[in-house]
């Protein structure tokens, strides 16, 4: 009895992992309910004096007949001496745009408060008043904007992380990534509250959501993607190894043409986009995965780097009427591993393992020791 009751006990932790390892239904990979409201410009940012509008992107999820109010009393944009900036509100597809009637003053530090209806994943109502604070710098008159330059970062054969078919959840591939670098000095102060959009062969590959700009490239051993899966504007991948349904695979191989814009709502001088060409493959036979260089694959040099012909230039239109809304229901995890997977070829289960297969050999070990007397059953 003793013995059978020992041998039990070490039973468990074998039981725990068989639970553990069993497959997991795809709703646990389903959004969460909410997020926090994504706004632009991001807290203690500089911005110029003449920048045009500040935008808000709730992330939401109404399961109880709760309606937002983003009406312009819900909002408040006020200088350090309590000066109230005058601004009215625009809806702009799943945004909200507060844009501003006069220009700010250089030098002056302001509040920008907002209604908070989720800040975590249960909605509110009434909601919070949150507060970002910035600083406006003078601007020059602006005339036309340059063309951003864009410079080659990186090119290599690499393990990064892609969004499923299973919802937020995510996955490794080994693709060929190639990473690049935009200029965004040519936006004069107006950084803080622009997005980036990346078009390859006229299609969205990628767009920054308000407040999360990205500009520059990644180093090695960075994902390609976010957390969530999200594809990066600044990092283009294709897809090396067996293509799984549902998994993004990215670009197809061979050449494509991309093009890198900057959105700004409200903008009334169109922003040239730059465009360059990239040629996407994989070497034969696949390189082992590694965060470092492939040696013999070459960088594919970056082309038609030069300001747009008159013809893309009379085509140009202002950001504010390109400003479409962003990718649906940006993926967040309520489920899924939120941090960065676990290395390529590692279980994670495997301590786990170590952990039960010791537990039961000292409980083999135990079962033939003699029991201690006195003891209450």
């Amino acid at each position: 009895m003793t013995t059978m009751r020992t041998m039990g006990l070490a039973a468990v932790p074998f039981l725990l992992l068989a639970l553990a390892l069993a497959p997991r239904d795809a709703h646990a990979c389903s959004p969460a309910q909410c997020m926090p409201t994504l706004v632009s410009p991001t807290d203690k940012a500089q911005v110029a004096t003449d920048v045009p509008a500040f935008l808000f992107l709730p992330r939401l999820s109404w399961v109880s007949g709760l309606e937002p109010s983003f009406t312009a009393d819900r909002f408040a944009l006020e200088a350090q001496d309590g000066t109230q900036v005058p601004f009215h509100v625009e809806q702009v597809d799943a945004m909200v745009a507060l844009v501003l009637d006069v220009p700010l003053v250089g030098g002056t530090w302001y509040y920008l408060r907002y209604p908070e209806y989720c800040p975590t994943y249960t909605p509110l109502d009434p909601p919070l008043q949150l507060a970002r604070y910035f600083q406006a710098l003078p601007s020059q008159p602006r005339g036309t904007f340059e063309v951003p330059d864009i410079y080659p970062y990186q090119h290599q054969v690499e393990t990064t992380r892609v969004v499923t078919s299973s919802g937020s959840c995510t996955t490794e591939i080994q693709a060929d990534v190639y990473r690049f670098g935009v200029e965004s000095s040519v936006l004069g102060g107006w950084e803080a509250i622009s997005r980036v959009e990346t078009l390859v062969d006229g299609a969205r590959w990628a767009l920054t959501l308000p407040g999360e700009p990205d500009f520059s490239s990644y180093p090695s051993g960075d994902p390609a993607t976010t957390n969530a899966g999200d594809r990066r504007p600044t990092a283009l991948f294709s897809n090396c190894g067996p293509r799984t349904p549902g998994d993004d695979d990215g670009l197809t191989p061979g050449e494509h043409r991309v093009e890198v814009r900057f959105l700004v709502h409200g903008s009334t001088i169109p922003i040239p986009s730059a465009t360059f060409t990239v040629t996407m493959g994989c070497p034969d036979p696949l390189p082992e995965p590694t965060p470092d260089q492939i040696d013999g694959f070459d960088v594919p040099a970056i082309s038609d780097l030069a300001p747009p012909n008159d013809a893309v230039a009379a085509d140009a239109t202002p950001a504010d009427a390109s400003d479409l809304a962003p990718d649906p229901a940006p993926a967040t995890s309520s489920g899924c591993q939120a941090g960065p997977p676990a290395p390529s070829g590692a279980s994670p289960w495997a301590p786990l393992a170590a952990i039960a297969f010791a537990l039961a050999l000292l409980g083999l070990r135990r079962s033939k020791c003699p029991e201690p007397t006195g003891m209450k059953p």
